[in-house]
């Protein structure tokens, strides 16, 4: 079994806890590696976003299903007075996810409505190009927030904000107090 095997390979590797907020587990990010200004991770989905909104991201990105699978919601397009539309896509394993960054108008805005149990996703960004943050409907507008505004309400380590170089100082994933092998919350 695949997820079996990655979950015995990222006890080797940093790894960052990615909460939603103190005690709600969301993903876990393994560092695999960095080559030319793009950064490698292994991906563990624990949960869905649970967010209501759709975030975008500061890179581009592709992400290869390996192990279970997810439905994600991607934007479309934002019909006036503000409505989003959204398509569903279901992510399954040998699926590739092409993710846009740059930005406001530049970039795919998305989120994970459900995960199967041990979803497991090798995750490869490029470059930052900008920020990222959420889409909010406010009665009949949509509202980009910027991503410290969402967080800022959440105390660290659980505001899923970038830090630099963060795994020169992660535990690795045996010492990470992650989530036991089996499945999504």
């Amino acid at each position: 079994m695949l997820s079996k095997w990655l979950f015995a390979v990222s006890a080797r590797l940093p790894c960052r806890r990615i909460d939603r907020a103190p005690g709600k587990r969301y993903l876990e990010r393994y560092f695999v590696g960095q080559l030319f200004g793009c950064r490698a991770y292994l991906h563990r989905f624990v949960d869905a976003d649970r967010d209501e909104e759709t975030h975008d991201h500061p890179f581009s990105a592709v992400a290869v299903c390996l192990a279970g699978g997810y439905d994600e919601e991607r934007l479309t397009h934002v019909d006036l007075p503000g409505a989003p539309k959204m398509v569903l896509r279901k992510i399954r394993p040998g699926s590739i996810n092409r993710i846009r960054g740059g930005g406001l108008g530049r970039g795919d805005f998305h989120r994970i409505v459900a995960a199967k149990p041990e979803t497991w996703t090798f995750f490869l960004h490029g470059p930052r190009v900008s920020s990222w943050g959420f889409l909010r409907s406010l009665s009949s507008v949509v509202v980009y927030v910027h991503y410290r505004e969402v967080v800022r309400a959440v105390p660290p380590p659980f505001d899923g904000a970038t830090l630099p170089d963060w795994e020169l100082r992660a535990p690795l994933g045996r010492d990470a107090d992650r989530a036991p092998f089996g499945g999504c919350q």
